[in-house]
């Protein structure tokens, strides 16, 4: 799970409210209210995936996300990571007219760069409606786009993805190629994030990601891994929680890595803890609350960045590639580069995300 619903559902907001005032970032507070689901699917059953087919778009529910991102370094061993995101969000559940330009489907996109060495984190954003001109996701061949910004199969098959984004300096020409095959959340790929609501939920945990990254300054051939998201929904946060924390990781060993709980509005309601654990060979494991914990060990601002991290018979410090990698856009959230350190020896590398703080 991730920041998606959240900025989605400022999307809607900011559309209604066009042209009234000067957008501002969304506090958490203003989501919790459930927007119209009638008509919509709902994740409530396990129920089988198909692939190719999951890779596309999924608008019986009301919303939708492809989530990228990865860590990449240079000959000289100088990392970056990068961030990309398209959001699908469906205003209305009334299958639209056959005209192209009334889809019924809106979508953002968020693109970032964390420059390590340079400890400078830049991200930006754009929103369309759906149109084949504009922006939409397509399961065969795969291509999710907005504008110019493209993430899409080589050939017939999903894999290799090329990735294509650019703006104000900053971009990436990066190709990516499973070398782990997908992999599903929670029960068969239901996954629960309170007592009423859940989402269908699959990740591909490492991608072999090669390429050119360019900043304003210059343009660096980089490699590294990378990790893929998909998730579909119906329904926002329960209003007990103000937030969640996120963590993926790719170990050195070879195995893959991630956790998610949620941020509880008081102390009498439960974090929903969920964690997995991914072989060299992409089998799971799925992590009991017992296995693991996090403690937060420091913050930057208000934002827990730093975490204790106990996992089965191991502590391992999560500490950030640098503090500042907020993302500044429609709704405010914490997304960067960390590693993980087993004493003083850097065992792992993955993605944060904060939100609700």
């Amino acid at each position: 799970m991730s920041v998606k619903h959240l900025c989605l559902l400022y999307l809607i907001l900011i559309l209604s409210a066009c042209g009234t005032e000067e957008s501002r970032p969304l506090s958490m507070n203003a989501l919790y209210e459930n927007p119209d689901v009638t008509g919509f699917s709902r994740a409530e059953k396990v129920v089988p995936f198909e692939f190719p087919r999951e890779h596309g778009e999924h608008r019986d529910f009301q919303t939708e996300w492809w989530y990228l991102v990865g860590v990449v370094a240079d000959e000289n061993q100088r990392e970056f990571g990068f961030q990309f995101t398209l959001f699908r969000q469906a205003l209305t559940s009334t299958m639209p007219s056959e005209e192209a330009w009334r889809s019924g489907q809106v979508y953002m996109a968020h693109f970032a760069i964390s420059d390590i060495a340079a400890r400078d984190h830049v991200a930006f954003e754009r929103f369309s409606r759906g149109h084949e001109r504009l922006a939409g996701v397509s399961s065969e061949p795969f291509k999710a786009f907005l504008e110019d910004w493209v993430l899409q199969s080589v050939n017939t098959t999903f894999s290799p993805l090329e990735l294509r984004t650019q703006d104000s300096g900053y971009a990436l020409e990066i190709s990516l190629e499973a070398t782990k095959p997908p992999v599903l959340h929670g029960e068969d790929g239901l996954s629960w994030k309170s007592d009423k609501n859940a989402s269908y939920y699959y990740s591909i945990p490492r991608l072999k990601a090669v390429g050119t990254l360019t900043t304003p300054e210059q343009s660096f051939e980089v490699s590294g891994e990378a990790w893929l998201d998909r998730e579909w929904s119906t329904g926002v946060l329960d209003p007990n929680y103000q937030g969640w924390n996120w963590l993926t990781l790719h170990l050195d060993d070879g195995r893959d890595l991630v956790l998610f709980n949620l941020v509880p509005k008081t102390e009498s309601v439960d974090v929903m803890p969920v964690g997995m654990l991914i072989d060299e060979n992409g089998s799971r494991t799925r992590l009991q609350p017992s296995e693991w914990a996090m403690k937060s060990m420091r913050l930057w601002r208000t934002w827990p960045v730093s975490w204790e991290l106990e996992l089965q018979d191991k502590t391992l410090a999560i500490e950030p590639a640098f503090d500042d990698q907020l993302m500044s856009t429609s709704v405010r959230y914490w997304e960067g580069v960390v590693f993980a350190f087993d004493g003083k020896e850097r065992v792992g590398t993955g993605y944060l995300e904060l939100t609700g703080y």
